[in-house]
């Protein structure tokens, strides 16, 4: 059935094609290694059914760093007489740019895995590490965005170690119109002859724009009072679950699979916990767990290894380092204080 549909959109795509193809298609043909005979219909210059797209809008914007030379894409890209072009400065100078290209990553679609977003989370915090000051990364998809976040949230302690935000939806109307003034004004500013002031006012204004950006992603918390309690409730209810029913046994359990549950992603369920309970939910986690321990060292005999083990530790040792990191006493002392 699979092979059938995909023959079936093949053909489909290929009658499309054929239905175009005109003065502006080269069609050449090919006789493959395994005796197949290849018919192959190649559009040699889009502008005609790029400007069919082009005219159901008001207006577009083709922006690129290598759109170059000028002229050839303007023919390439439209039909249109009236086209033109706009060349934008940087208002840095050369010991404040750098460009860096990673080879062994892509976004291409066919490339989006679980491998590749972990190479391109790597490359995030090693850039943001290796110089301090503030970064924006952008994406070609609110999906892949939150895939990469996902990863990069992966990353032991990276919370604790570096201020970050994701974008999230939700912004209203208001939220909206001072969002697009900030950029407006960052455009300006980039498309104004350069000056002495060309990068303060264009700093200022980013800074700006994430001021906002900070409020915003504030006001959820605020305003979703309420929705936030029965998230926070639900948490604990999934983190007493996970625990009672011995399902630790298969590993401690993660800030992602909490927020899973609770339909969020990593980051924003991470900022809501912390928002309402004033402590990450890493720290609720390890906080259950303790007390778990604590009632099991304080009440029976069990070996200290097996209780590491019950509660999703691999190596005993772990258990013993973060038990006494968190309470000022390793598992032994605890026990013998208790009486045991």
């Amino acid at each position: 059935k699979k092979d059938l549909q995909e023959f079936y959109l093949g053909v489909r795509h290929f009658l499309n094609m054929y239905d175009r193809a005109d003065e502006n298609y080269v069609v050449y043909t090919e006789q493959e290694r395994d005796k197949r005979f290849k018919l192959k219909l190649f559009c040699v210059n889009p502008a005609v059914n790029l400007q069919e797209c082009l005219e159901k809008g008001r207006s577009a914007v083709f922006f690129s760093a290598t759109l170059l030379p000028i002229q050839y894409y303007k023919k390439l890209l439209s039909t249109g007489e009236d086209n033109y072009a706009v060349y934008a400065e940087t208002v840095f100078g050369q010991s404040q740019r750098l460009l860096a290209a990673g080879t062994d990553v892509s976004s291409r679609y066919t490339r989006r895995n679980e491998r590749e977003f972990r190479r391109i989370a790597a490359y995030i915090y090693e850039a943001a590490k290796g110089k301090a000051g503030n970064y924006i990364v952008f994406f070609p998809s609110y999906k892949m965005m939150q895939q990469v976040w996902e990863v990069f949230l992966k990353q032991e302690g990276i919370l604790e170690e570096m201020d970050v935000i994701c974008q999230e939806s939700g912004m209203n109307e208001e939220e909206r119109e001072l969002f697009l003034e900030c950029l407006e004004k960052i455009g300006r500013e980039v498309m104004h002859p350069v000056d002495n002031h060309s990068a303060d006012l264009i700093s200022a204004n980013i800074n700006l724009l994430l001021e906002y950006l900070n409020r915003f992603y504030d006001r959820q918390f605020i305003t979703r009072h309420k929705v936030n309690n029965e998230v926070v409730a639900k948490f604990e209810r999934e983190l007493r679950r996970y625990f009672d029913s011995g399902k630790c046994r298969e590993g401690l359990p993660t800030v992602a699979y909490f927020a899973e549950k609770a339909c969020l992603s990593p980051g924003y369920f991470g900022d809501l916990i912390r928002k309402e309970l004033g402590i990450s939910a890493k720290d609720v986690i390890s906080s259950h767990m303790i007390s778990i321990a604590k009632q099991r060292l304080a009440s029976t005999d069990t070996d200290v290894s097996l209780i590491a083990y019950d509660l999703g530790f691999q190596y005993p040792q772990h258990f013993t380092r973060q038990f006494k990191r968190l309470t000022g006493q390793s598992p032994t002392e605890y026990r013998m204080a208790s009486g045991r």
